[in-house]
């Protein structure tokens, strides 16, 4: 039989290169609206465009307090905080559903020049982004605004209340909800309730 000469090759352990840690804006946002949607205390957090955490805080059960330098983060990112009045009610009942943006929120996402404003309630995600003209840039227009709309909205619901069209429970909840759609209107911002 012929002779046959047989190489013998070292087998090395392939390299394994770390893949880069890649964060998600949407899965950091979910993960955050996620863990803190319930909580019974306002939580805020300030995300970038990349996913990243700038900062979470914890306020008390109607805000949360920022320093100055926590302002300053919030330009062009994203706020995301929870709404926990919702939590005080039954389930069935309609405050259970939480209530949108407050003035403040909103005078808030204008000053900073946010990305985008984020509420969470027990029932909905509430989402408003600039338009293409961008935040009110008048806080004392903006104010005058949300005042008109708050009246009239009011007055509305005083109307179908009277008729029985709506409970005084369906009104409570659903009154921030119907001023922000026509604040949103009126300045052509990017309003969603999910």
């Amino acid at each position: 039989l012929p002779e046959v000469k047989a190489e013998v090759i070292q087998e090395t352990a392939p390299v394994m290169i770390p893949e880069p840690v890649l964060v998600n804006y949407d899965d950091t946002v979910y993960k955050v609206e996620r863990k803190t949607f319930a909580n019974t205390n306002e939580h805020a957090a300030v995300i970038d465009s990349k996913g990243n955490i700038i900062f979470e805080k914890d306020g008390d059960a109607n805000s949360v307090m920022f320093t100055d330098r926590e302002l300053e983060t919030m330009k062009g990112n994203t706020l995301t905080h929870n709404h926990p009045g919702g939590w005080k009610f039954k389930n069935y009942e309609p405050q259970y559903a939480g209530n949108s943006f407050s003035p403040d929120d909103i005078k808030l996402a204008t000053k900073m020049n946010a990305f985008e404003i984020r509420a969470t309630t027990p029932k909905y995600i509430f989402s408003m982004k600039p338009g293409k003209s961008g935040w009110p840039n008048r806080e004392d227009m903006l104010n005058s605004i949300i005042n008109k709309y708050y009246t009239e909205v009011r007055e509305e619901f005083l109307k179908k209340l009277s008729k029985n069209i709506i409970s005084p429970q369906e009104a409570e909840a659903e009154h921030w909800h119907e001023v922000n759609i026509r604040i949103a209107k009126h300045y052509k911002l990017l309003y969603t309730r999910i």
